[in-house]
Order: C-alpha cells, then structure tokens, then sequence
C-alpha cells in the first residue's frame, strides 16, 4: 500500500510539474508571440528599454486595439526613442514658480498687453519683482537621461491624445498628411530639452495667447506668439537669471541670442497648440562661423516656410538673411538610416556637427541643388567624406556628407547648391584631409531645377559627374551640361598685385542701417536757441570715416544731428572749420587713404566742445572708437562761443572691418591648403601684396586684432569675398 501511495503521489507530483511546465512555457509562448506582434524596430527599442519596457508596452497595449493610427503614432515614438535624451534637467525652486506666476498675472491685464514701452500704473511693482527675482540662487541642473529608460506611460500617452486632438479636430491641420504630422505635431521634444510640462500642460498655459485673433491662419497665430515673447522681453527687462530656466529662457533678454535654444520651446509651444512646426538650421552661412536655427511652418499652400522668433513670421527674414545660409537640415523626431551616424564603419570619425541620427537634408527648399559626383583617386579607409565651409577659428566645418563609391571610385553628394564654396574631404582623427580642389558650381541658366519654396516635396534632381573639369550628365544619353558649371579654386603659374582693403565685408544688417542714415539733418542752434538746417545727407554713408561740405557762414553755438524717424548710429562725428578759433580746435582726424594716390594736406579745425546729453551713448561718436556708437534720436555738441562749421566728419555704426594702421596682417592664398603671401604692418587704410600667384582665393588675416575675416576673390583690382552670388 505504501508503494502504492507512494507511486500515486510521485505521478500527481508529476503531473502538477507537467501542468506548471506547460503553464510556464506557454505564458512565455504567449509572450513572444505578443512581442512578435511589434515591429521590429520597436522590439528593439523595448529591449534597450530594460526595466522601463513595461511603462512603454503599457502605451503599445493602450492602444493597440483601440485606435489603430495611434498605435502606429506609439510606435513611431517608441521605436525612434533612443536617438532621443534630455542634455540636463533643470529643478526651478518654488520662488521661481512663485515669481513667474506674478509676472504672469500682470501682463495679463489688459494695461500690458502690446505695450512697447512702460506701464506707468505697475512699473514699480514690476521692478521690485525683478530685484527679487535677480537674488534668486541659481535653479538646480541634474544630469540629463535618455528618454528609452526614463519615459513615463501616461506622458506619453497625454503626448499622443493631445497630438491626436489637434490633428483631428483643428481646422488648420485638415491637410496635414500623417507622416508630416508625426514630425510636425506628435513629437514631445524638438531637442535636447528637460521635459518638465506635458502636451496638455503647455497648451493650457499658451493656447489663450496664441488665439487672442482666433485661430484663421498659421500666420496669425505666429504672429500672436511672436508678439507675446516680444512683450515678455520688455516686461522681464532687467531680470539677469542666475542659470538657464528652460521655457522660461524665451523670456530673458540674456538668452535671446540662443537660436537653438528659442527654436527648441518655439516648437514645443506651437505644435502643443495645433501649428505644425519644423525644426532647421543650417551649419554655418556663407560669411559666418556659426550655425543658425529657425522654425518652419506651412503656408497657405501647406509649403513650410521659414522664421526666426521673435523677429520675423514666415518668410520674413528670407532676404536679410536666410538665403545666405550654406546647407540645411531639419532636425527630425525620426533617425534617418542615410545620415553617417548610421552608414560610418564602426572606427570612422565624424564631424560633431553632422554626427547627428535624426537628419534631413532640406537644402533643396532653400537653394538650387544638384547631385554631384566627384572623382575620388585615392582609397580612403571611410564610408563618408564631406563638404566643408571655411571657418576662421577651425579653417574647416563640415556642412554636408557624401557617400563614398568605392566601385566607381567617386564621391557622391546630394543637394549640393549653386553658388556656394565647398572644400571636398574626408575626417580622420578629428581631422580634414582635402581630397579635392574646392569648387564652387556656377549656372548660366537655372531653368532645369525648380525654384526654392515652391513646393513641398522633393525633386528629382540632375544628377552629375565632374569629368576632366565638366559636368557630365548620369543619364543615358551622358551629355555636358551647358547651363552648370564647376569652376576649381587652383592658382594659376601668373602673378598679381593685390590691393585690400577689408578683411570682412560689410554686414547686411549694417547696410539697412546706412540706408536709414541718408536724409539726415544737422541743424545750428544760437544762443536763443533758434535753429536753422543746415545740412540734409544726399547719400548713403558708407563704413569709415569721411567729409561732407556744406554753405554755411554762421556762427552757432550748438550742433545736433538727427535722423527723422531712425536712431542715428554714427560711431564718429566730428564739426569741422577753416575758421575755428585756436583755443577750441585741434587738428581733424585724417581721413582714410586707400590708394597710393589719395592723399590730401588737411586744412580744416577741428572744434572741442561738450556733448550734448541726448540719447543712449551721446558721448560714443566724439571718444575717438570706430567701434562706439550712439543709438539715441540725436547727436550733438555744446561749444563755448558761437563757431561757424563748414564741414563734417562722420562714421557710422561699424564693424570696423577695414585696414587700422598700425595693425600686422598676413595675405594667405589657397595652393591644395594655406599658404602665405606675407605679412605687413598697415601704414595707411590699404595693403599692397606684390607678385602674388592669380585666380585663386585669398584670405587677409589681422594678427593683432578682432575676429572677423572671410575669403575673397580678386578680379580687376576689386575684393569680391564669398558671400555673394556668382551667378
């Protein structure tokens, strides 16, 4: 009997063993074919999620049989989560809270709203909040996380119903296809920003200013937004934050230089409240070192255009500045498989700058593009090479890649743009090495490529190969093109003479100014301050010192110069007379010499008086710095006893980018790299380099001082410096 039992209990242990053994391989059956169900790509991703898998399978289950778009929305989120992390957290403490809820309240009344300059009514309760504030320590920044081991099911699950919401349901989106609004509307980062606030969140806290005009157009809602960060700026003048405060860094005149930065919440903001938005920037502009960063919204006729807030709305600063822009980008939520980040070997350097997973050349949309395919004759042991920009502080920044075609033995670039100067190389070891001669593609007709912004898809480009110095089509036929050209930067076996003048040219903001300058008025007052106009500016002036003659033989004891309806900007200002009395004169600035033959004996007096107190730095145009200015309505000066002026010397507002006597410069001509022509020290405002090699590119150095320089060709006699076009 014992047996007996014994067997029967061994059989039911058995049994029970079997049933569990069964259960358990079945739950993890059961499991597999769950997870077989995803697609690969976020299989993946739930793996590198570890022990955060389930807050991100409690999304996928969420939706999986409830809505199927969304489902596919999680997985698109999911999926590309790794590429994405937050580079700091920023803890702001509760007086910070307490402040901005204080600000917040004000400038909702009605008395602040759109005001330019002052609220007479709560201006001191506004400076006594921003004292305070300005005491605030510092607010607490911890170590940033990825966001695959970190997201939180129900953020992301407000993210998708809030996305979701406004897609559906907002009259601006009604054409919005579903892959634009995954990288329009759906994503819940733009960049690598702390995430302290929901979709929800952020569309409760801006939604009522943004629609203060209703909801007609995109336009107007940017323009709603652009106004409240502007007037944000002036309520919050004064206020000098300790650290960064995350969104509220869009209100901090401290930050308002950080394109990145205001573009990043720019993007969350609007998209949070139904306006598709875009993240792009460009690596450098053609005659800066930096890159720069802007928003891209839909049009009327769903083409994204461009902006930069808070200055501009859609296509606002397209000819002041974004047309100067080299290659562009939009910064997407989803990686792209053909950026390096993915095709460089496991060993293969990349430049910071474009070592970026979630990449989307654009450049079509802002330039005419090609694809060019440039002989590579040496084996280099990389995937990639890349177009570079010159830059003063590296010489080189990598502004686009290309893939490298070992069997053809060349190198392929998509979207290049006409116009543009390019340096052809590969990156080793933090490194570039040129493997071609730089170029840059000129067009006598640009009739086969579309025109930037006038459409919203791509196009098939033309697609070319550079063979013994042409451009040889890739289509059957293999025909020349007439219209496009390549034209190398190789110096000549000739010699030059070369006459410079500048190492930089004249800024385009710089040059409106000026234009503003022209109509200006110098007005004499006498001692009964009575005035007379004396003078109005014919021309533009341009950015050095220089004289202007006028009939005037009266004495006045005050000179003031306005600028109707502009600030005056003049960097220099100095009155000027044949007749001025020997204890109030001294001798004049010289004027600039830029040729050997413009020198001229001075005959005039210069008159000493005291600035007139009018304005932002009234005394700015009479310290003798080129790079001082008064921004004020007026100028002027007081003098002791009626004089009677004749002539002016004026600067404006300058960079002071010309040749300064007494400076040492260096002439570099480029030769396969770098190479001197010598140096100098400025006797007067021009350099002369003697039998220097011709038709190549040139770049003027000032080894004592300031910053800015930037290449240049020489044709004639003239500095033609790479910022134009060569169209």
């Amino acid at each position: 009997q014992c047996l007996v039992g014994s067997e029967m209990c061994i059989r039911d242990r058995m049994k029970s063993n079997t049933i569990k053994f069964i259960c358990q391989w079945g739950m993890i059956l059961f499991i597999l074919i769950s997870c077989d169900s995803y697609p690969q790509e976020v299989k993946e991703a739930l793996v590198l999620a570890g022990n955060n898998s389930t807050q991100l399978e409690a999304v996928l289950k969420h939706y999986k049989r409830k809505d199927r778009q969304k489902y596919k929305a999680a997985c698109f989120l999911i999926s590309n989560m790794p590429y994405h992390k937050s580079l700091s957290e920023i803890i702001l403490d509760s007086v910070h809270h307490t402040f901005f809820a204080q600000m917040d309240s004000l400038y909702q009344k009605k008395a602040l709203r759109g005001v330019r300059n002052k609220w007479p009514e709560y201006d001191s309760i506004v400076k006594q909040l921003v004292m305070n504030f300005n005491e605030y320590p510092a607010p607490s920044k911890h170590t940033g996380t990825c966001d695959i081991k970190n997201m939180n099911a129900d953020f992301l699950i407000d993210n998708i119903e809030s996305a979701f919401n406004e897609w559906r349901n907002n009259p601006l989106l009604v054409n919005l296809s579903f892959d634009d609004f995954k990288e329009a509307i759906l994503p819940y980062r733009t960049g690598n920003e702390h995430l302290p606030f929901t979709k929800t969140a952020l569309k409760n806290k801006y939604h009522h200013i943004l629609s203060q005009k209703g909801m007609e157009s995109i336009r107007t809602v940017i323009g709603e937004y652009i106004q409240y960060i502007t007037d944000l700026r002036i309520l919050y003048r004064g206020a000098t934050p300790q650290g960064h405060l995350g969104v509220y860094d869009l209100y901090m005149n401290e930050f308002k230089m950080n394109c990145f930065n205001i573009t990043t919440w720019s993007c969350n903001i609007l998209r949070a409240s139904g306006i598709p938005v875009y993240f792009e920037f460009t690596p450098q502009y053609r005659d800066r070192d930096n890159p720069h960063y802007w928003c891209a919204s839909p049009d009327s006729t769903n083409i994204p255009l461009p902006y930069t807030v808070p200055n501009n709305n859609l296509m606002d600063d397209w000819e002041s500045e974004l047309q100067y822009s080299s290659k562009v980008y939009r910064r997407t939520y989803g990686a792209n498989r053909k950026t390096p980040y993915f095709t460089a070997r496991p060993d293969e350097s990349i430049p910071a700058e474009l070592a970026i997973p979630t990449l989307l050349d654009v450049t079509w949309r802002y330039h005419p593009t090609i694809t060019l395919r440039v002989p590579l004759d040496l084996f280099i042991d990389n995937n990639n090479v890349y177009l570079c920009t010159f830059n003063t502080k590296t010489e080189l920044t990598a502004v686009a890649w290309g893939k490298v075609d070992y069997k053809k033995r060349e190198a392929i670039f998509e979207q290049v743009p006409i116009n543009h100067l390019f340096f052809p190389a590969y990156y080793v070891d933090e490194e570039y090495i040129s493997f071609s001669t730089p170029f840059i593609l000129t067009a006598d007709s640009l009739a086969e490529i579309p025109e930037p912004f006038s459409d919203s898809k791509p196009y098939k480009p033309l697609d070319l190969r550079l063979k013994d110095g042409k451009l040889i089509s890739t289509s059957f036929w293999r025909q020349t093109n007439k219209h496009i050209h390549h034209k190398p930067i190789k110096p000549d076996m000739q010699k030059q003479d070369i006459l410079v003048t500048r190492k930089y040219p004249i800024k385009r903001h710089l040059s409106k100014i000026y234009e503003t300058i022209r109509g200006g008025i110098l007005i004499g007052y006498n001692e009964k301050k009575e005035s007379d106009t004396l003078y109005k500016l014919p021309v533009v002036p341009q950015p050095y010192l220089q004289e202007f003659e006028f009939c005037n033989k009266k004495k006045y004891r005050n000179y003031s110069f306005i600028v109707p309806g502009h600030a005056v900007n003049i960097a220099e200002m100095e009155f000027l007379g044949k007749d001025i009395p020997k204890e109030i004169s001294i001798s004049p600035t010289p004027l600039p010499i830029f040729s050997p033959c413009a020198f001229k004996k001075d005959t005039l007096k210069k008159a000493i008086g005291t600035p007139m107190q009018t304005g932002r730095e009234p005394y700015s145009p009479f310290d003798g710095n080129l790079e001082t200015y008064a921004g004020g309505s007026s100028i002027g000066m007081n003098f002791p006893k009626p004089i009677c002026v004749t002539h002016i010397r004026m600067a404006p507002r300058n960079a002071n980018n010309m040749i300064v006597k007494g400076n040492r410069y260096e002439l570099m001509y480029y030769d396969c790299s770098w190479k001197s022509a010598g140096k100098q020290v400025a006797k007067d405002n021009y350099l002369i380099f003697q039998d220097v090699p011709s038709n190549t590119l040139y770049w003027l150095k000032n080894l004592d001082h300031g910053k800015e320089e930037l290449p240049f060709f020489y044709s004639e006699g003239v500095q033609y410096f790479i910022d134009k076009s060569f169209l």
